[in-house]
C-alpha cells in the first residue's frame, strides 16, 4: 500500500483511449455514470470541479429518471464484475441507449469486445478501485470529452509529491488511534469528505461518518449537545474539518463556530486546509493525506490495508 501511495502521481501520465469510438453518438447532451464504491469517485470529483458538465451518478440497480437516447451511459466498474453496474448496463442495452464502458477487466470488457461497444480499458487491474483514482478520472475525462481536464491533470504527474504528506498522515493517525472519524466539509466538497470516509472504511477497517455544511448545523450538531458522560464522546469520536478558501464565507463561519462548539465540549477537532497550486492539485493533495492517515491507522491496528475480505465475503453470500 505504501508503494501504491508513493507511485500514485504516475497515474496521471496515463493516456486513455476509446476503443470502438466510431460507435459513439455524434451529439450527447448529458451523461449518466453508473458505478459503485471506488468506481464512481472519479465522477463525483469531476462533477465537483467541472460545474458546466451535465452528469448524473447512479449507484444502484435502477435509474431514478427516464432514459434518453441523447444521454451517454458510462458503465464504470474497475473490476468489470460489479453486479449493480451490469444490471444498469443490461437495462441500457435493452433500451438502445448509447453506452461506453470504463473498466480494467471482467465481464464488462468481455461484453464490450463481444458486442463491439465503445470502451476504455484501464491499466493495472490489480489495484483496488479506491487507489486508482488517477486512472479512472482521466478515463472519465476522455469519455466526456474534457480535454482541458486531461491537460490540467497531466500536470499532476509532476506536481504531486506524496512524500510531503506522509508525516502529517502518520501524526494524524496517531492522534486518531482508537477513535471513530467524523469528517465535515462544505456541500461543495462533499466528495472529498466521502472519500476520507471510505478510505477509513476500506484501508483502516473502521467505521467512519461524514456530513456537510450548512445542512449539518440544522440537525447533526444537536446530536453532540446532549450531556452524555464526558468520556463517551471524547474517547470515541475524532472530527476532521476540510477547509477550503473558496467556500462561501457563511459556510466558513459555520465551520469555525461548529469546531469551536465541539472543542469547548472537549471533543478532538482537526482542521485541514486544501492546499495546492491548482484546483486538482489541492483535491489530490487532500486525498493523498487521507491515504496516508488511513494507511498508518491500518499499521497501528496490524491489519492489511489493501484487502477487503469482509466485502468479498459478503459478495459471495449474495
Amino acid at each position: 500500500m505504501r508503494d501504491i501511495i508513493l507511485q500514485f502521481p504516475s497515474q496521471f501520465s496515463y493516456q486513455p483511449n476509446i476503443n470502438n469510438r466510431e460507435k459513439l453518438p455524434v451529439e450527447v447532451s448529458a451523461y449518466i455514470v453508473g458505478g459503485m464504491g471506488g468506481s464512481h469517485l472519479s465522477a463525483d470529483l469531476l462533477k465537483m470541479v467541472n460545474k458546466t458538465l451535465d452528469i448524473e451518478i447512479v449507484s444502484d440497480y435502477q435509474f431514478s429518471n427516464s432514459l434518453s437516447k441523447e444521454t451517454l451511459f458510462i458503465a464504470s466498474s474497475f473490476s468489470g464484475n460489479t453486479a449493480e453496474v451490469i444490471y444498469l448496463l443490461n437495462t441500457v442495452l435493452e433500451n438502445s441507449i448509447p453506452v461506453l464502458i470504463v473498466s480494467s477487466d471482467g465481464n464488462l470488457i468481455k461484453t464490450a469486445i463481444e458486442n463491439k461497444l465503445p470502451y476504455i480499458e484501464l491499466p493495472d487491474k490489480n489495484l483496488q478501485p479506491r487507489m486508482a483514482l488517477g486512472y479512472s478520472l482521466r478515463a472519465l475525462m476522455k469519455a466526456v470529452g474534457d480535454e482541458n481536464g486531461l491537460k490540467d491533470t497531466s500536470d499532476l504527474a509532476r506536481g504531486l509529491n506524496p512524500e510531503i504528506w506522509e508525516n502529517q498522515g502518520k501524526s494524524l493517525a496517531e492522534k486518531m488511534r482508537g477513535r471513530i472519524p467524523v469528517i465535515y466539509s462544505s456541500s461543495k466538497n462533499r466528495p472529498l469528505a466521502y472519500i476520507w470516509k471510505i478510505k477509513f472504511n476500506e484501508n483502516s477497517k473502521i467505521p467512519a461518518f461524514y456530513n456537510v455544511f450548512p445542512e449539518l448545523n440544522h440537525n447533526e450538531l444537536e446530536g453532540w449537545g446532549y450531556d452524555l458522560p464526558e468520556s463517551f464522546l471524547k474517547d470515541v469520536f475524532y472530527f476532521i474539518f476540510i477547509k477550503d478558501n473558496t467556500d462561501y464565507e457563511e459556510n466558513k463561519k459555520r465551520m469555525d463556530l461548529t469546531g469551536q462548539i465541539l472543542a469547548n465540549r472537549g471533543l478532538s477537532v482537526e482542521f485541514l486546509n486544501l492546499k495546492g497550486d491548482s484546483v486538482w492539485e489541492a483535491v489530490f493533495n487532500n486525498i493523498i493525506l487521507s491515504d496516508w492517515t488511513s494507511y498508518y491507522l491500518s499499521r497501528m491496528y496490524r491489519i492489511d490495508s489493501e484487502k477487503v475480505d469482509f466485502i468479498e465475503k459478503f459478495k459471495k453470500m449474495l
